[in-house]
């Protein structure tokens, strides 16, 4: 009977140990194996100066996470049986499995329309650097990058290929221009150099002549007298003074209206000039011919914003004007055909019929559109200013004022963009940072 009593013990051992051992081969398994992603081992993740940390591969925003947690019980039985008339030994190991899968779903942004802000006041009206990269199709946004500096009242150019930031104030400089250019390859704003103690500051103007370089205006100088300083970069990337408008203008704003020429439009002069802000001057840079008070807006206006239609209700190329800052205040936009100079007037979006405008963030969107999505207003008889709440505007010719999305939702949060930056449509592909500009990290 000794033997069978061994045989037994025996028995139950070898049932353990063989339980013991599947269930370390589960374990095993479950903490030890991994499957190869196909990315390249060693990687790592280079923080870059001004630039958030990017958390994985690169691609668009992406949508939350999603993480389902599957519980498995597994039970496994070992029996052992003897001829003899002891009874059957059975053991029975228990073996529970949780497996955690996480699913992380990359939004595709092929073929949306999308515009980038660039700095500006948040809701606290304190300026920030955060470069914001919007899309309108699926009404999201997300943080692009940073500028190296804060900043508002910034102007953005096509330039060398890249995207060039400018402006006339910032943390450290507020009596000075200032640029910063996009590096596609490290992904960073680096500064891009201006002439020392330049002058050109206080509400600038900035526009782009195609084949000339890009050109910059306003009345203050660096000793804060008034007078007409200008500003050209050329496309080598050299900068002169020559250039200038016979009619010096601040708070004012230039805009391309067709392949040939500039246009000045608004603003005031010091010593006042009454009548300036009613006027438009335009400028040829190709034959250099500059034409004085081309036609009159019907309200005198400063701290506005002109934005090009390229086909407007009559076909010509026709600029919006939209803001101003003193009185008698307007409370409609003007349109300007730049062919027949017949200025006509609309009223501001629905819900703002009775608002004015503070240098309004406003971009070209197509060729008979054009979008508003940021400005400080203040309704007629109170002296309350307030924020726009973030709600992108169309404004399309022979359709009038179209909502067409409200992506910046927190507009009103600090740190969010809410007014007085500018915006660039990523509309051209052929533009080499055009990958790099259209996705965030």
């Amino acid at each position: 009977m000794r033997w069978v009593q061994w045989s037994i013990i025996l028995s139950i051992f070898i049932a353990y140990a063989n339980a013991f051992g599947l269930l370390q081969l589960l374990r095993g398994w479950q903490s030890g194996g991994r499957l190869d992603r196909g990315w390249p081992s060693g990687g790592k993740i280079v923080v870059r100066p001004g630039v958030p940390v990017a958390p994985g591969p690169t691609g668009g925003p992406t949508t939350p996470t999603t993480t389902t947690t599957t519980t498995t019980t597994t039970t496994t039985t070992i029996s052992t049986s003897f001829t003899n008339t002891m009874p059957t030994s059975t053991t029975t190991t228990t073996t529970t499995t949780t497996t955690t899968t996480t699913t992380t779903t990359t939004i595709d942004h092929t073929g949306h329309n999308h515009f980038l802000t660039f700095g500006g006041f948040d809701s606290s009206g304190a300026s920030t650097d955060y470069v914001y990269l919007v899309d309108i199709d699926l009404n999201t946004s997300c943080l692009h990058s940073n500028l190296p500096l804060i900043m508002k009242e910034t102007h953005a150019f096509e330039y060398n290929d890249t995207l060039l930031v400018c402006t006339s104030f910032t943390l450290d400089d507020k009596k000075n221009l200032q640029c910063y250019q996009w590096d596609s390859t490290n992904l960073v704003w680096w500064e891009f150099a201006t002439p020392t103690d330049n002058g050109v500051w206080s509400f600038i103007e900035g526009v782009k002549m195609p084949g000339v370089g890009i050109w910059f205006t306003t009345i203050w100088g660096d000793s804060g007298d008034f007078g007409n300083y200008s500003l050209l970069l050329d496309e080598s990337g050299t900068w002169s003074t020559g250039l200038q408008w016979t009619n010096s203008r601040n708070r004012a704003c230039m805009v391309q209206i067709d392949d040939e020429t500039v246009a000045h439009i608004g603003g005031s002069a010091k010593p006042g000039n009454a009548l300036m802000g009613y006027t438009i001057d335009t400028y040829n840079f190709v034959t250099e011919i500059e034409t004085l008070n081309v036609t009159q807006m019907t309200y005198n206006r400063k701290a506005h914003s002109c934005v090009l239609i390229p086909v407007g209700e009559s076909g010509n190329p026709t600029v919006a004007i939209l803001g101003d800052n003193s009185s008698p205040f307007p409370y409609d936009m003007e349109l300007w055909d730049t062919v027949t100079n017949v200025i006509t007037q609309i009223s501001h979006p629905p819900g703002y019929e009775t608002f004015r405008f503070f240098k309004p963030s406003i971009a070209t969107y197509d060729d008979t559109s054009f979008i508003l999505s940021g400005s400080s207003v203040q309704e007629n008889g109170t002296s309350v200013t307030s924020l726009m709440d973030g709600t992108i505007w169309q404004y399309k010719v022979g359709d009038g004022w179209i909502n067409l999305a409200q992506p910046i939702a927190n507009a009103k949060s600090v740190g969010e963009a809410a007014e007085q930056y500018d915006m660039y449509m990523l509309n051209n592909e052929a533009l080499g940072a055009y990958d790099s500009l259209n996705q965030c990290p």
